[in-house]
């Protein structure tokens, strides 16, 4: 997957998918931001710092993140 570009309101977010290396900044950004790497979403914990994502860099500096879970369920009528 490549980096990709988002302009906001004249600055420019590069948007690049989380690796392996990036795991202890995502630790420590979620610690500072939300106090654990843990949510809970419609019953199930999540631990959000091994999960899929991407994060945000302004001027060369994380500054977001983005984590995802996708359930996939098969209904059979």
């Amino acid at each position: 997957m490549t980096d990709f570009w988002l302009l906001v309101i004249g600055m420019s977010i590069n948007i690049q998918p989380l690796t392996e290396v990036g795991r202890p900044w995502v630790r420590a950004f979620l610690q500072a931001q939300a106090g654990a790497v843990y949510m809970v979403s419609r019953g199930k914990v999540h631990q959000c710092d091994a999960l899929p994502g991407f994060s945000g860099s302004l001027d060369g500096k994380r500054v977001g993140l983005v984590t995802l879970r996708i359930d996939l369920e098969l209904l059979i009528c």
